[in-house]
């Protein structure tokens, strides 16, 4: 990340609490990166230097968001939040109100529901039969719960394009190297959306160990379906990467696909009506063998009895 520059040494950021300037200049620059801050906090000629009002104010509001407690300094579970595996994407818009703890919508999606996706670049180590199939499961999760239907094509264009890259990669995002900043994603538009992966991530499956591909990616592409960070911790499209052994959707991120795309309609069973029969015939008879006694004799007979079947 880049450095923040002409920052006061020391600031204090609430009562008899110091914070020297290292720890400042990379909390400004996350906040600038995550949308807290004016994103010209990260540029080489910044030169403000902003009123601790101002950094306490985005302080508060990223513990907010991460559900921490709310005290505005930059004690050390802040800290350790804002160095924790997380999406690329911005959790908020610079000056925007703090959302009530739900899902969260940003403002566009797709007006078709067949997409279609490619990956134009593959990582550098992980196969591609398993690129494709943790893919794969990852697009699954969201057709699961809304008619949209996702198809894997090799070339021309498509809805999503996913790439895996290191660095700088010419869209205006770096990646860090292992840890930090995992992938981003853009949302829904006319020129279509991506999705990039950290190639520098040692990326797993069904393992606590690395960076589990699958989930990461189901996060992902709920971005480029329409869907920002919710501010529950259980769901999937919270803004850090936590391995869940036992995956599956929160309550919070199928609400909010639904509301953008609809709830899937199950395939009913067709209606077969029952088969009335023409008349009477084998499949509507029935042998009875009845015995009766007519002057000290007894006699045996068989009958048979057809009948009509009624339905309504």
């Amino acid at each position: 990340m880049m450095e923040v520059r002409n920052v006061i040494c020391v600031l204090l950021l609430g009562a008899n609490s110091l914070v020297l300037a290292e720890d400042l200049t990379k909390a400004m620059t996350y906040l600038s990166q995550f949308g807290y801050l004016p994103s010209s906090v990260r540029s080489p000629s910044f030169g403000e230097i902003l009123s601790p009002e101002t950094i306490t104010d985005a302080v508060k509001e990223f513990q907010s968001f991460a559900g921490l407690d709310v005290t505005g300094k930059l004690d050390n579970k802040t800290k350790h939040a804002m160095s924790s595996p997380r999406c690329g994407v911005k959790d908020k818009g610079f000056r925007t109100k703090t959302r009530s703890k739900r899902y969260a919508h940003q403002g566009t999606k797709w007006s078709n529901k067949d997409l279609t996706y490619k990956i134009s670049k593959y990582p550098s180590r992980f196969s591609r039969s398993q690129t494709d199939s943790e893919l794969k499961k990852a697009f699954s999760v969201w057709s699961d719960v809304t008619p949209l239907t996702f198809t894997q094509r090799s070339s021309g264009p498509v809805t999503i394009e996913i790439r895996f890259e290191s660095g700088e990669h010419g869209d205006g995002g770096v990646f860090d190297g292992p840890g930090g900043t995992l992938a981003h994603a853009t949302y829904p538009s006319n020129q279509g959306s991506y999705v990039h992966f950290d190639d520098s991530e040692d990326w797993t499956v069904d393992s606590y160990s690395g960076r589990n591909l699958f989930q990461v990616a189901v996060h992902e592409c709920g971005h480029s379906l329409g869907l920002a960070h919710s501010e529950k911790e259980s769901s999937v499209m919270t803004q850090y990467h936590r391995y869940q052994p036992y995956f599956e959707l929160d309550e919070d991120d199928i609400a909010g696909i639904q509301a953008l795309y609809e709830r899937r309609r199950r395939e009913e069973t067709p209606y077969n009506p029952p088969q009335i029969p023409q008349s009477p015939g084998d499949g509507n008879c029935k042998e009875e063998t009845v015995e009766k006694v007519i002057n000290n004799v007894r006699f045996t007979m068989k009958t048979r009895n057809c009948f009509w079947s009624y339905f309504s």
